[in-house]
């Protein structure tokens, strides 16, 4: 493989491991790049040596799967910064996609992405630290989200059919969400 190639593919393995978030199996990362189990370990192998020199995140590599994270060092500094988070108000995109959340149990992240028109990762994780709302793996090998019971109790409503207005908002957002697909 050529030099240039190599460069490409370890930067798009790189955004991969960004946007992906979480750990993910080997097997899918070939499957979407597209490349055979030796190009990827050279790829992963470049991805290391970059991320070594410049970079303030390292690759973890877990049996047969792969996560981009922060390194050890900056810690302390990222424990500081989910503490400010958590004791900050949570800011109108966030409350936006509590609300979708609320008023349509089961979505998963690409559907509340296509509702609020923007990436949501962000404000996922945000509102799961909180402990605002549970993800849950569903049967179309992705994760949904629903409230955590934590918020029902904290708005003093047994069910979140118990929300104003809650039909009419539920067929509003299942609407828009049917007329995606």
């Amino acid at each position: 493989m050529l030099a240039k190639d190599l460069q490409k593919l370890t930067k798009s393995l790189e955004a991969l491991l960004f946007v992906y978030g979480k750990p993910i199996k080997l097997s899918k990362v070939k499957k979407i790049l597209k490349i055979d189990s030796e190009t990827l370990n050279q790829a992963i192998f470049n991805l290391e040596q970059n991320l070594e020199k410049n970079s303030g995140l390292c690759l973890l590599k877990n049996n047969d799967q792969l996560q981009l994270i922060t390194r050890s060092e900056f810690s302390s500094l990222i424990q500081k910064i989910l503490k400010q988070e958590i004791r900050e108000n949570l800011s109108p995109a966030a409350l936006e996609t509590l609300s979708i959340i609320a008023y349509h149990p089961n979505l998963t992240k690409a559907e509340i992405d296509y509702v609020r028109g923007v990436n949501c990762a962000y404000i996922l994780r945000n509102l799961l630290i909180r402990g605002l709302i549970e993800k849950f793996p569903n049967s179309k090998n992705t994760y949904s989200y629903k409230v955590s019971t934590n918020l029902l109790k904290y708005l003093g409503i047994k069910s979140v059919k118990d929300l104003p207005n809650y039909q009419h908002y539920f067929q509003l957002i299942n609407d828009f969400v049917k007329h995606e697909k």
